[in-house]
């Protein structure tokens, strides 16, 4: 999952009810900033959840859970791993197989799993074709089997890969538990993907920069496009302008197509998803880099429940780029591209 999305903070304000703890976690960091006293409480209670989630799906962690079942040494599950697995269950049958965490030897061929040698350099069009067709016979979620706290894969080299929702679910996960300690004010980001509830230290809603995609834009935060309020909501922006693999002057994006087995090739530069929760909002915004612009517009206006913020290459603007946003998306600036979803 790419992160380009920046928190953007007052300096200006009481910093007396706030407090700030980080860390890093999940091959990134978190930071949780909330209205509320007691930060080595709350952070040993988060790192507690940090910990327990890297044990169970990190793919960074040799002794996870996720990749013990991926190298086929142990199929036991846990309660992190069953709830993951069983919302991407569903996500891949509301999505049509165009989100499917069964995708990991797919990210593994083309250099953005857990293997990052790019395999399908090693191979002439023609050999990435057959390779693909026999790989794709390892993918399909709807092939694995988890009862009784094991997972039942469809061939001993099936592998599951997390990354496009795990960061979301923990925000979710964290978001719980400072609730349950009775805070009602707070931005948990765990490596770019947000979740806020209530009021920041301004008493207004939390500003969130949505970086813009260009190539060469590797600091989040240092080239903003637009700022949008949010609050009571997950919000995450996937895009393939950070993370991608040139081979003779073609640009191959981190984002796989699970239906083709290819990196998709699309004018859709970034996709900004703001919904109820973190782990809906994660795996729509890499749903949407999978469709495109235009299947995603449709869903935009169709679902009540989600709201977006699209940028994509347009050859007939100035800029050289469009946006599409819903039409009850906060917006704090504007550029002079912008398209309101309404129209």
């Amino acid at each position: 999952m790419v992160t380009i999305l920046t928190i953007l903070a007052s300096c200006s304000y009481s910093r007396h009810s706030y407090e700030k703890i980080s860390n890093l976690a999940q091959g990134s960091a978190y930071h949780v900033t909330y209205k509320g006293s007691n930060p080595e409480k709350i952070k040993k209670g988060v790192d507690s959840i940090m910990s327990a989630v890297d044990n169970s799906i990190s793919l960074y962690n040799p002794l996870s859970v996720i990749t013990k079942i991926n190298n086929n040494k142990d199929m036991k599950t846990d309660s992190i791993f069953n709830d993951l697995f069983r919302i991407s269950e569903k996500l891949y049958y509301e999505t049509d197989g165009c989100f499917d965490v069964s995708s990991g030897p797919l990210f593994n061929f083309w250099g953005f799993g857990a293997r990052t040698d790019s395999l399908f350099m090693k191979y002439s069009e023609e050999e990435r074709r057959d390779t693909i067709r026999q790989i794709m016979k390892l993918t399909g979620i709807d092939g694995y089997r988890l009862h009784d706290g094991k997972l039942e894969k469809p061939h001993s080299a099936s592998e599951i890969n997390f990354n496009a929702i795990a960061q979301g679910y923990t925000c979710d996960i964290v978001g719980k538990y400072l609730e349950k300690n009775g805070i009602t004010d707070y931005l948990i980001e765990v490596g770019g993907e947000i979740l806020c509830k209530g009021l920041n230290r301004n008493g207004e809603e939390w500003s969130i920069g949505i970086d813009r995609p260009v190539d060469g834009n590797l600091l989040a935060g240092s080239d903003i496009q637009e700022i949008i309020s949010v609050s009571g909501k997950g919000i995450v922006t996937s895009g393939n302008y950070r993370k991608y693999i040139i081979e003779n002057g073609t640009k191959y994006s981190h984002t796989i197509n699970p239906k083709t087995g290819y990196p998709v090739k699309h004018n859709l530069l970034s996709a900004t998803v703001i919904a109820d929760d973190a782990t809906t909002a994660d795996a729509y915004a890499t749903y949407f880099m999978v469709i495109g612009v235009e299947k995603a517009k449709e869903i935009l206006s169709e679902r009540s429940d989600l709201e977006g913020y699209l940028i994509y290459g347009d050859p007939e603007s100035p800029q050289g780029t469009e946006v599409y946003y819903s039409k009850g998306l906060k917006i704090r600036t504007m550029i002079k591209n912008n398209t309101d979803g309404s129209k």
